[in-house]
């Protein structure tokens, strides 16, 4: 299957803690466009940044307001995945969905999986680029232990 037939799908994101240092940290990219054409080079494009450090991830429009790809609002992610986590959270947070004034706390369906030491979240809904400027970070989930 090419890349184009999945570009509909919901993206799931994959967490690698680096667990050397004193706390567990990663931090990775996103880029997206249509795949189709050359309209990047007309900033139909978005690049996001994502960060975790041992109970927040954390994701940052990494290019210039002026670049916008409208479908990445609509783009979700659905599932994520994060290694190297010590412990089982007693909940998790979607720290997106509480933006809303008076939302309260969104838990989130999570397992626990000790043997990879690995926390699997599902039914995230988080739009990959909604609301975001550049070099502005907002929290999306949050591992409460």
């Amino acid at each position: 299957m090419s890349l184009l037939h999945a570009i509909e799908d919901p993206v799931k994101l994959e967490i690698y803690a680096d667990t050397m240092g004193e706390h567990p940290y990663a931090t990775g990219h996103l880029y997206l466009d249509d795949g189709e054409n050359h309209n990047n080079r007309h900033h139909e494009r978005t690049q996001v940044r994502y960060d975790y450090d041992g109970t927040t991830v954390k994701v940052t429009k990494s290019i210039g307001d002026e670049n916008l790809y409208a479908k990445a609002a609509t783009k979700l992610i659905d599932e994520v995945m994060i290694f190297g986590v010590e412990h089982a959270p007693t909940q998790v947070l979607n720290k997106f969905a509480m933006q809303a004034n008076n939302q309260g706390d969104v838990e989130v369906h999570h397992v626990y999986v000790e043997s990879t030491k690995m926390v699997h979240m599902w039914h995230l809904r988080i739009p990959v680029d909604e609301g975001l400027f550049h070099n502005h970070t907002i929290d999306i989930l949050e591992l409460v232990f």
